[in-house]
């Protein structure tokens, strides 16, 4: 968790605290491409959750439940479907900020990413 992407609330109803997520910038990067660690997050409260026992084994049972929800070819699916939609768009959006190489090779990363990603969170936090 980064210290500036979700805002936290405080539910009085049952006491329980929830992060609303509000920016997904760098969402679909791995922590050390910037020097982070998933293990040390940069935020105060997701670092000691990871530090808690009782945090991070209810983290780690999180992301068990959504990995095994996730349909990785459905997912692909719908990117490569989504893909088809909107290249032409990128490709030539005037207001873009890169070229038409940057634009592809950005998606070609991100389909990637979408076949390795359910592997390489298994792996790190070794759920397999």
């Amino acid at each position: 968790l980064a210290d500036n992407n979700f805002r936290v609330y405080f539910d009085p109803m049952d006491g329980l605290i929830d992060f609303i997520t509000w920016d997904l910038d760098y969402a679909f990067l791995d922590a050390d491409y910037w020097g982070l660690d998933w293990r040390s997050p940069y935020s105060i409260i997701g670092f000691y959750c990871m530090m808690d026992e009782t945090c991070l084994s209810a983290q780690l049972d999180a992301l068990e439940d959504l990995l095994s929800r996730i349909d990785d070819s459905a997912l692909i699916d719908q990117f490569e479907k989504l893909n088809i939609l909107t290249l032409l768009s990128a490709l030539n959006d005037p207001r873009s900020e890169c070229d038409s190489g940057e634009v592809e090779h950005t998606r070609d990363g991100f389909r990637d990413w979408l076949h390795t990603r359910s592997t390489t969170l298994r792996e790190y936090w070794g759920l397999e």
